[in-house]
């Protein structure tokens, strides 16, 4: 068996041992942060209370969690009509689950097309079976509890504990 002449420039030195070492010790650090931070809280009674999300094009929906096991979906034109008490758009209730850490909400209005045109409200806002979404706590890097379906899109509710409305902040964890 004939065998190539090992070079000694292939050798890893201690010092590129220790660089590399390192590198793919920040990474994996790094990496396991941001996927532990994409991963949902397990459900608590802090669940509870009134949420918001805002459409790119001004149109405000408000998810009221009840704790037994009931939601209210509500779809505004506007914030101010929302503000104002106005009648909303669109209206749907029933009820939702846990399964593991996962929020399953029965026959949920979709009223946007995510992936297609999320930017805009359909003009017919259809029912969703189950649509899974994730709970957030709050931590260093949030303020607020979030409720998200889509978090790659920005279509996560922010809970609202005061009279100004909060909403979620794309691209912000």
């Amino acid at each position: 068996m004939i065998r190539a002449p090992v070079s000694r420039e292939s050798e890893l030195t201690p010092m590129k041992k220790i660089i590399l070492i390192t590198i793919l010790f920040v990474i994996t650090s790094f990496g396991c942060e941001l996927l532990e931070d994409d991963l949902p809280d397990a459900v608590t009674s802090e669940i509870g209370g009134k949420y918001l999300y805002k459409y790119p094009t001004g149109e405000v929906e408000v998810l009221y969690m009840n704790m037994d096991s009931t939601y209210e979906q509500e779809v505004y034109i506007n914030e101010k009509s929302y503000l104002n008490n106005s009648k909303p758009m669109c209206k749907n209730n029933n009820t939702w689950s846990i399964s593991g850490k996962k929020i399953y909400f029965r026959n949920w209005l979709m009223c946007s097309d995510f992936g297609l045109d999320f930017d805009t409200i359909k003009h017919k806002p259809n029912i969703a079976g189950y649509p899974g979404a994730g709970w957030r706590k709050p931590n260093k890097k949030r303020k607020e509890y979030k409720i998200y379906f889509y978090y790659e899109n920005g279509y996560v509710f922010a809970k609202q504990t005061d009279t100004i409305p909060v909403y979620h902040v794309h691209n912000i964890p």
